[in-house]
């Protein structure tokens, strides 16, 4: 799949595809700041909001997601500095990006939630529908199945 938009910041990379984002973390500075070099990928369906500041000439700015994970929170924050011009255009830009996919992920949540579904074999099958129309991956759709046969 092709990605969407992707920014550099000075302790890893956010690229944003159409259903997940990744949050890279590369080299020596990452490595020194989290130990390892390492790799996370998250549905915009995972995450819970997406904070962000925008870099200035001097001060510094930051794109940090806010994943739901079992009953917490996970915080992956990406540290964006405006050594290019550049910088704040692609960051205000996925930002806003990031913000709509969370948005359209909410409204997919509340069409499954809608009344009329009265039992978990009504449900099953608007799953399968969303996905067959494309509005739902496999893995989203796996993953809605798993949570609907566990409750």
């Amino acid at each position: 799949m092709n990605c969407l938009l992707e920014l550099k910041g000075t302790d890893g990379t956010i690229f944003a595809y159409n259903d997940w984002v990744t949050v890279s973390r590369q080299g020596a500075l990452a490595h020194l700041h989290y130990g390892s070099v390492d790799e996370h990928t998250y549905f915009y369906t995972e995450l819970v909001k997406v904070n962000y500041k925008k870099p200035g000439i001097i001060s510094k700015g930051y794109i940090t997601l806010v994943i739901a994970s079992e009953g917490t929170k996970i915080y992956e924050t990406v540290v964006l500095r405006s050594f290019y011009a550049d910088v704040p255009v692609l960051s205000e830009e996925l930002y806003r990006l990031i913000l709509r996919k969370i948005n359209e992920s909410r409204n997919l949540r509340y069409m499954l939630n809608i009344k009329g579904l009265t039992s978990r074999v009504d449900e099953l099958e608007k799953l399968a529908e969303l996905r067959t129309s494309g509005m739902l991956t496999e893995r989203e759709y796996q993953m809605e199945k798993s949570k609907l046969l566990n409750s």
